[in-house]
């Protein structure tokens, strides 16, 4: 009996593949009831990292940079006669890369070493980005992205930089062009910043990529500013406005005489301060009196300042950030009692004073400021003072200047006539 030949057969016999692309082989084995095989590339079953591998189906991935020399051997093994296989030449090779965008695609004159993302198709672990020709520090992060780092010295001066993608051979080449562009950058100094209306705050800019200095300021894109948001002089000194704008978030633009399209910006925000009442006159009134002007003094009142009689708002003249006056209407002056005053001024910031009494008393009635008074005296109250028994009168009168004045003794009328 003769014993039949164990022969193997591979299909295809040779392919071309780039980088990380696929293949199925198809062995067939004759001579034999066992049509199983064992897969090898270049001598390694299964395969590896660096020829490829191969599963036990006969499907071949390529290596993700083709091996030296870039020709490798796909073989199949009769598992019924180990000496019985059969070959296929594969050649691997490096894709075309194809170039889609770059980002950012610009960049400030004077910058330091800036990385860019590059993305497209046809990147492989060779694949080197080049900057007007100059091969720059490329890291491969996929088949459709690369990142790669444009050095300090190549972005002094404003100008262009053609972006490219090479691939090295076997096969490769290099991709369309995207253009970097190398601008003159404007940066402004103190970027954000709060101020109290009135306030002022000095800003300057910086012009990357020219020798040219020179910037025109503005607020809200008003050249120089205006009233409402605020001013600003050539020299970049900003003056906020009296009244905080709605919204009171504001922009100061610097923008390069030598490029106008280039501009660096600084936020502002113009908020009230909160008011501080450290006096106020009179300080006292008695039950019955008119409308009464009061005087505020203290710090940090604006045009939205409001002086407060307990919890009713008074109608208020603004003087002066340490004056106000205020209209104390006889309304409120007609029963006795500490009542507190207070300076508010509204939002954004602002916010209550602290507080100073008004004692309204209740006093022997007169015919009016600087009168002296009629009818028969009050009685009057006695209190210890010195050993001795004292009487007294706890109201106050007024002189003829309108000038609160005090009355306190059974036989002095300690007093200044005005």
């Amino acid at each position: 009996m003769v014993t039949p030949t164990v022969s193997v057969s591979i299909a295809p016999e040779t392919a071309t593949l780039l980088t990380g692309e696929t293949s199925t082989f198809t062995a067939t084995v004759t001579g034999s009831t066992s049509q199983g095989a064992v897969w090898a590339v270049s001598g390694v079953t299964g395969g590896n990292s660096t020829f490829g591998t191969i599963s036990a189906a006969g499907l071949y991935i390529a290596p993700d940079a083709p091996p030296s020399p870039n020709i490798v051997t796909v073989s199949a093994t009769s598992e019924a006669n180990p000496n019985a296989s059969a070959s296929a030449s594969v050649t691997i090779t490096n894709p075309v890369p194809a170039l889609s965008s770059i980002s950012p695609s610009n960049l400030a004159a004077g910058s330091g070493d800036s990385t860019i993302s590059v993305a497209g198709s046809g990147f492989a672990q060779q694949s080197v980005v080049e900057a007007n020709g100059t091969e720059l520090a490329t890291s491969f992060a996929s088949a459709t992205q690369l990142t790669t780092i444009v050095p300090a010295a190549m972005l002094t001066a404003p100008g262009t930089l053609s972006i490219t993608v090479m691939n090295p051979s076997p096969g490769g080449g290099t991709s369309s062009t995207e253009t970097l562009t190398v601008s003159i950058a404007v940066s402004v100094t103190s970027e954000t910043q709060t101020l109290n209306v009135g306030q002022t705050l000095q800003f300057s800019a910086k012009v990357a990529g020219t020798t040219d200095q020179s910037v025109t300021w503005s607020v809200n894109g008003v050249g120089g500013g205006d009233s409402i948001y605020g001013t600003i002089d050539a020299a970049g000194l900003y003056a906020a406005p009296g009244v905080p704008p709605s919204p009171n978030t504001i922009t100061i633009t610097a923008a390069s005489v030598a490029d106008p399209t280039q501009a660096g910006t600084a936020t502002v925000t113009v908020v009230n301060p909160a008011p501080a009442l450290y006096s106020i006159s009179p300080d006292a009134a008695t039950v019955g009196d008119p409308d009464t002007t009061l005087t505020a003094g203290g710090a940090d009142f604006t045009a939205q300042s409001k002086v407060y009689f307990n919890n009713t708002a008074l109608t208020t003249v603004y003087g002066s950030s340490t004056q106000l006056t205020a209209t104390v209407p006889s309304s409120l002056l007609a029963s006795t009692g500490t009542f507190n005053i207070t300076v508010m001024t509204s939002a954004p910031g602002g916010g209550f004073s602290t507080s100073l009494s008004l004692t309204v008393w209740s006093g022997y009635p007169r015919t009016g400021a600087g009168s002296v008074l009629s009818g028969p005296p009050p009685a009057l109250r006695q209190i210890p003072h010195n050993g001795t028994l004292v009487s007294v009168l706890d109201w106050t009168s007024k002189d003829n200047e309108g000038d609160a004045e005090d009355v306190i003794s059974a036989d002095h009328l300690v007093t200044e006539m005005g």
